[in-house]
């Protein structure tokens, strides 16, 4: 039962209530004063006695979302829906937010077809235009067991309304068919769902998860909305044809999306042609339902809401360059009258005109448990009918069991409710009707509480007592649909407290009257351990070092906190080592390679780009640490394309100058190749021989490299993890450097930890490993940063969308003009040509 139902006779009390509830009954205008706090219930218990479709308007986004959250708290679920505002400018070539448009199309079908639900709306939502009233863009596809389907129709009419077919269904606007099963991944809904059909008929409706594609539970009656405002026909695009066909002739993005639209395809910024496809536009008052209540809160304010939002779309829309006729509506054309009409005030604005007045003010309850327990007993004192909303029941039961044993009567609301068992604990009696006197405890999410004097009633929240934090708020609103998980059943998995184990399937199952969604694990001899969805942050995908199987560990044994035990022990050795690796550093005495010579000023005088600030300060680091007396150990961190490789190269060439050798280690044998050949053709004219150990030369080859470099005559070797080998001996090693090195293995790095402590080492990455960047921030491994673009470097422009050879080549012609580069990457060998 809704709050807003067990609250009834309470309100029945309050002559003003009563007076507005009788006005409105007989189908007249009312207006009413009343404060933003007792509005919801106001509009619960008038919506509860007379239910119909209500539009309810009000100022600003985010106070139309808290007024959503603050309504449904006292009805039924679904029973109160949202109209959004679209984010972004109406002609832009944007994809859509697909659960905006969802929303926006349940808000209008539930309008327009005369269905009991509050329809909360901003003043500004309601200036975008919108397809006249009598289309199908916003009529839903109905699923339920037992329904008749054509799955070639449905799939024709999903596409219709802007869903994309795919293999396997994963994201929203996404649908997929596979023999009888129809996977459909909803642009407004709770979650996706699978039908899965016996001849034509649904024989089940479930939930699944996409990451996964596990169905977990029965799904209900469902129904899909569209993920476009428009809706491409014949005769739509037609009339675009009509209207638009002289500009694409000289326009080819005009052309193009005319015969996209001539074939129903659909694309982002379709509804930019609103104007023409439809030869009239409306707004959300056209989808009004005759015996639909408006009900508007501070008039004066939502013409303010949408003036002001209008004036910031026209001053958009001329710097634009683009009309704004058909696509945005002025305020004026907002027509909110001409139906049963509700105005709510403040009671400061009110002055005389209203037809009742509601007085309310807040509880004085926090503060403290002395001072909950005193606000609570002063309420009841002075005859109120008190109810304490606390929707977490281990918190409901605590806060009673409080009450109760400072001797005020309670009673439990929530017993058998289904919100996860009965809160009744000693002297804590369940209620059966509402009456004065006593303290009834509600699961209903309650925002703010309030004290009605007139009704001698009085709502108390748990978040007037002490707030509950988001994260303790979010973590019931978890849907394991609109999760993705690591992991698919058949992965090994880890818990952190249980250890490893095998996932097997998601289960939804019932426990004490609620119903929860669980991780099924499976661990030895057979144990089961079922962990609910809001705790799925403590199970990760199992990730071996070599890649093999693990051993599943028992469950109720030591098994875990041994193996977690031993890994703290490794933790605390490897953290000693490196404290003691950089001691010994700081203690040696390293090599201090000289002053920079005149063939070092020519090499770098060969750099055929302009340093960067960022470039200089680094190259000015790295020299000062290899000129000092101790080993350096530096990293150089910047984006690539930012010229790490040129302070590399540059502090190589200093080393040789000193008749020392370079080694520089790469994680792939391309990029082994790459710097070869970057490092050979700079270091050629000064005669400093380069080689490189890759599977890109010979056997002879690669031991003519490692005899060369082990008797001085190659100065920079550069290979992959091959260098760490130990047929790898220079004669004088004076510099390391490292590329990436988050890329190289465990072992790999224990050798590169001994090599620290005799050499200097340059470390280069554009993503580098928590370790390596902590290690750098907290001063135990000095950094430097790239931060600064090269000339010319552009941030990176991203657009998706389907296969257009005018769009490639104009993109490709583009870069080519500026004196760029195109990597152009083929999905097909067969037609790469």
């Amino acid at each position: 039962m809704p709050l807003v139902e067990q609250l009834s006779s309470a309100l029945g009390a309050s002559a003003a209530y009563t007076a507005i509830a009788r006005i409105v009954g007989e189908g007249r205008d009312a207006t009413v004063a009343a404060p933003g706090i007792v509005r919801p219930l106001l509009m619960a218990s008038l919506f509860q006695r007379q239910p119909g479709p209500v539009l309810f308007v009000l100022a600003g986004e985010n106070a139309a979302e808290r007024f959503v959250r603050q309504t449904a708290a006292f009805l039924e679920p679904g029973q109160v829906l949202r109209f959004p505002e679209r984010a972004g400018l109406p002609w832009a070539a944007e994809a859509p937010d697909l659960g905006v448009v969802g929303q926006r199309a349940r808000a209008l079908h539930a309008l327009s077809s005369g269905r009991p639900a509050i329809v909360v709306a901003s003043a500004r939502a309601l200036l975008r235009a919108l397809p006249p009233q009598g289309g199908q863009a916003f009529d839903p596809l109905l699923l339920e067991v037992g329904a008749t389907l054509d799955l070639e129709e449905v799939a024709a009419r999903l596409s219709r309304m802007g869903y994309e077919r795919v293999e396997t269904a994963e994201e929203r606007g996404q649908f997929a068919v596979r023999g009888g099963v129809l996977d459909v991944c909803a642009s407004e809904g709770p979650h996706p769902v699978r039908a899965e059909l016996l001849g034509d008929e649904i024989e089940t409706l479930r939930r699944y998860v996409p990451s996964t594609g596990q169905a977990i539970g029965d799904a209900g009656r469902t129904e899909v909305f569209g993920c476009r405002e428009v809706v491409l026909s014949v005769r739509s695009a037609t009339r675009a044809h009509r209207v638009l066909g002289s500009k694409a002739l000289k326009n080819p993005e005009i052309a193009h999306h005319l015969e996209l639209m001539s074939q129903g395809v659909y694309f982002n910024g379709v509804e930019r042609y609103l104007p023409v496809l439809y030869e009239q536009q409306g707004t959300l008052t056209d989808y009004l339902s005759p015996d639909t209540l408006v009900v508007v809160a501070e008039p004066r304010a939502l013409f303010d809401d949408a003036a002001r939002r209008y004036d910031e779309l026209v001053a958009a829309a001329k710097t634009a360059g683009v009309p704004v006729e058909g696509l945005v509506m002025p305020p004026a054309r907002i027509d909110l009258g001409g139906r049963r009409r509700l105005t709510m005030l403040s009671l400061l604005h009110a002055g005389g005109v209203v037809d009742a007045e509601i007085a309310a003010r807040r509880p004085e309850v926090s503060g403290g448990e002395e001072r909950f327990v005193g606000g609570m007993r002063a309420i009841l004192d002075i005859g109120h009918t008190v109810v304490l909303a606390v929707p977490d029941r281990r918190t409901r039961r605590r806060v009673g069991d409080v009450l109760a044993e400072a001797g005020v009567p309670v009673a439990d609301m929530a017993a058998g409710s289904g919100d996860g068992g009965s809160s009744a604990g000693e002297g804590i009696r369940t209620a059966v009707g509402v009456k004065r006197g006593t303290v009834y405890l509600s699961a209903a999410d309650v925002s703010a509480g309030f004290v009605m004097p007139d009704a001698r009633l009085a709502i108390v929240s748990i978040d007037d007592i002490h707030p509950r934090s988001a994260a303790r708020q979010s973590a019931r609103e978890v849907d394991p649909t609109r999760m993705s998980f690591a992991f698919a059943p058949g992965d090994y998995v880890v818990h952190a407290t249980h250890g490893i184990a095998l996932f097997v399937e998601m289960q939804r199952k019932e426990v004490f009257g609620a119903e929860r969604d669980y991780v099924v694990l499976e661990y030895a001899k057979g144990d089961r351990l079922y962990v609910p969805v809001e705790q799925i942050d403590r199970v990760s995908k199992y990730v071996g070092a070599d890649g093999g199987a693990p051993r599943i560990t028992r469950l109720n044994t030591a098994d875990w906190s041994k193996a977690t035990g031993k890994a703290r022990k490794a933790a605390r050795r490897l953290a000693f080592d490196l404290v003691d690796l950089y001691a010994r550093r700081a203690a040696v005495d390293g090599h201090a390679f000289a002053p920079d010579t005149p063939w070092q000023l020519e090499m770098e005088a060969m750099f055929p780009y302009v340093e960067t600030p960022d470039q200089l300060a680094a190259i000015a680091d790295v020299k000062a640490d290899m000129e000092s007396g101790k080993p350096m150990d530096r990293l150089i961190c910047g984006d690539v394309g930012y010229g790490k490789t040129e302070v590399a190269i540059r502090a190589a060439f200093k080393v040789t100058q000193d008749d020392r050798q370079v080694m520089v280690l790469c994680p792939t044998t391309i990029l082994a190749q790459q710097h070869f050949t970057n490092f050979s053709e700079r270091f050629e004219p000064f005669g400093v021989r380069v080689a490189v150990l890759s599977r890109f030369r010979t056997p002879s080859q690669q031991a003519e490299a490692l005899a060369g470099f082990a008797s001085g005559d190659v100065a920079v070797l550069i290979g992959t993890h091959r260098l760490l080998s130990r047929d790898v001996s220079p004669r004088a090693l004076g510099l390391v450097i490292i590329d990436e090195e988050q890329r190289f293995g465990v072992e790999h790095k224990e050798h590169l930890k001994n090599l620290r402590e005799q050499v200097d080492v340059l470390t280069m990455s554009a993503t580098p490993i928590p370790r390596t960047l902590q290690m750098s921030l907290s001063g135990v491994r000095d950094m430097s940063v790239i931060d600064t673009p090269p000339p010319n470097r552009f941030p990176v422009q991203v657009h998706a969308g389907e296969w257009d050879e005018d769009v490639v080549s104009g993109a490709i012609r583009r870069e080519l003009e500026r004196g760029g580069q195109v990597y152009y990457v083929s999905n097909r060998v067969r037609s790469i040509d």
